[in-house]
């Protein structure tokens, strides 16, 4: 379950689900590690960006789960939907709230219940899982919208370096992010092995993955090809409003 704030003057908060069974275009999830690469918007993909993958990438979906310093300040001027964690409402950039940029949505977030994965948790009203990582909750939010097939982007999981940008980190937080990794590993593998008989299949599109240990590697060349291939698309001519309503008018329509 999203929240989002209607504005100013006492509006209050609403209610949205994204939840579908199906979402209709490929779902192509872009991570903040040293191979990411630009992801373009087009037919038959919907983008995904975690965290600092932004502005290295500018989705159609972000989430970002920790506080506002973390972050880029300029992703909360950006018209794509940002998605935060619920209970950051109050966080601010500047003077102000970020609950009055444009389409930022905050997410109910939980730790499963013992015995249940998100892949039990796909109604209107269910919250995003919590495994204390943002790309655990957003694989939960693109499988909830209904992707079928996920790719994965920029996601290395370590090595030489963490992530695209020329940040270097201290010891502790290198320590920090490679025990995050490990778990993400696991995480991902035991979510893919789950996820493929219900028709859910994830992808590596990171060459030099761990991930491709266990998942099917895919060139992002070649599955941005795959995904607009399954768009069919009429060409036909566009009709002026009026020669459109005599179509209409002929079936009685």
């Amino acid at each position: 379950m999203l929240y989002y704030d209607l504005g100013e003057g006492g509006r209050g908060w609403s209610k949205v689900s994204w939840a579908r069974y199906k979402m209709g275009a490929d779902a192509f999830l872009c991570c903040p590690g040293p191979s990411l690469v630009d992801v373009p918007r087009g037919r038959g993909r919907k983008i995904f960006a975690i965290n600092t993958a932004y502005p290295r990438v500018k989705p159609d979906v972000w989430m970002g789960l920790d506080r506002v310093e973390c972050y880029d300040r300029n992703i909360w001027a950006e018209p794509f939907a940002k998605v935060c964690r619920g209970n950051y409402g109050d966080m601010k950039v500047g003077d102000k709230l970020i609950r009055f940029f444009d389409n930022v949505f905050f997410a109910s977030v939980k730790a499963p219940e013992q015995g249940k994965s998100m892949l039990d948790l796909l109604d209107h009203g269910d919250p995003l899982v919590w495994h204390k990582n943002t790309l655990a909750s957003m694989l939960h939010l693109i499988i909830k919208m209904g992707a079928k097939n996920i790719y994965l982007v920029g996601c290395d999981m370590g090595g030489s370096k963490d992530y695209y940008d020329s940040r270097v980190l201290a010891e502790d937080h290198k320590k920090h992010n490679h025990n995050l990794y490990a778990e993400q590993i696991r995480f991902i593998q035991k979510l893919a092995f789950s996820a493929k008989p219900k028709g859910i299949e994830i992808v590596s599109c990171t060459q030099e993955s761990p991930l491709n240990n266990f998942l099917a590697y895919k060139d992002l060349g070649d599955a941005l090809k795959e995904s607009e291939s399954k768009v069919n698309v009429e060409n036909d001519s566009v009709l002026h409003c009026l020669e459109a309503e005599k179509l209409y008018e002929k079936v009685g329509v």
